[in-house]
């Protein structure tokens, strides 16, 4: 089934490969022709390839999904506009890295340059989300389309195995019994009965494709009984209660250090 954009293909062509072809691959895969004589939409292709997006858009939405800001690292100035910010990024870093920072003018200096590397992050961040925000709703579409049908199979396929596990136990089960009729009614000297227990064991099927195996399972009945050493501590508790004023707490070292908030300029 072909599906279109909110399910982030188009003409069943996952769209990221589709805004990085050709003219002429996405009209082999729509059945466009091209030539001096050749329409697109209706349009001669001449003058068709010489629109830009948003009018291409317009005309076929479908064929042309994303909205300017979108297209950002599908173009090579978009793509070339990126590097030059990790380029500048990575310099930056890098010379950071080498600076000590030691008297109040250096504090001022770090302080300055903190800043500039917030606002420069808050700037990527809104252009990464400008870019990111529609594939993020097509993802959502997409997954919403998809998660009932998936959501009742994954609970068919549990109930399915639940429900073959218990059936497989129980036949283990009866196995066991009649294992332990039959050795007592020999112990006791009655072959007979001991006979009769027997012919109820039955080996454990297993469906064709399906394989199954014994596993050790467990449930916490008395958390307070439990080793030390399968316990972990919360750290998320821990916080809250240091960030309440706890000062005090057993087998943990509380310290006070400083923290550096950016608000920007």
């Amino acid at each position: 089934m072909k599906l279109g954009f909110a399910d982030l293909f188009i003409f069943g062509v996952d769209y990221r490969v589709w805004l990085g072809m050709s003219y002429e691959s996405r009209c082999e895969v729509r059945g466009w022709r091209w030539g001096d004589t050749y329409r697109v939409h209706g349009i001669p292709w001449r003058t068709w390839v010489r629109m830009d997006y948003d009018e291409r858009h317009a005309i076929d939405p479908l064929g042309w999904p994303l909205a300017k800001e979108d297209r950002v690292m599908t173009t090579p100035q978009g793509k070339l506009e990126i590097a030059q910010e990790v380029e500048q990024a990575v310099g930056a870093l890098r010379e950071l890295k080498d600076f000590q920072v030691e008297t109040a003018e250096d504090i001022d200096f770090a302080g300055e340059a903190l800043l500039d590397v917030k606002a420069s992050w808050d700037r990527l961040e809104e252009r990464r989300k400008e870019i990111t925000a529609p594939l993020n709703e097509a993802l959502r579409s997409a997954n919403d389309l998809f998660r009932p049908a998936l959501s009742a199979l994954l609970d068919a396929e549990v109930l399915l195995k639940t429900k073959i596990a218990a059936a497989q136990t129980a036949i283990t089960r009866r196995n066991r019994e009649a294992m332990e009729a039959a050795q007592k009614a020999l112990a006791a000297g009655d072959a007979r009965a001991a006979a009769v227990a027997a012919v109820a064991i039955a080996p454990v099927h297993a469906p064709t494709g399906v394989t199954t195996r014994e596993v050790w399972e467990f449930r916490v009945v008395d958390a307070a009984l439990v080793p030390r050493q399968y316990l972990s501590v919360d750290e998320k508790l821990v916080r809250a209660a240091v960030a309440s004023g706890v000062r005090e707490i057993s087998g943990v070292l509380i310290t006070q250090g400083t923290q550096v908030i950016a608000r920007g300029r």
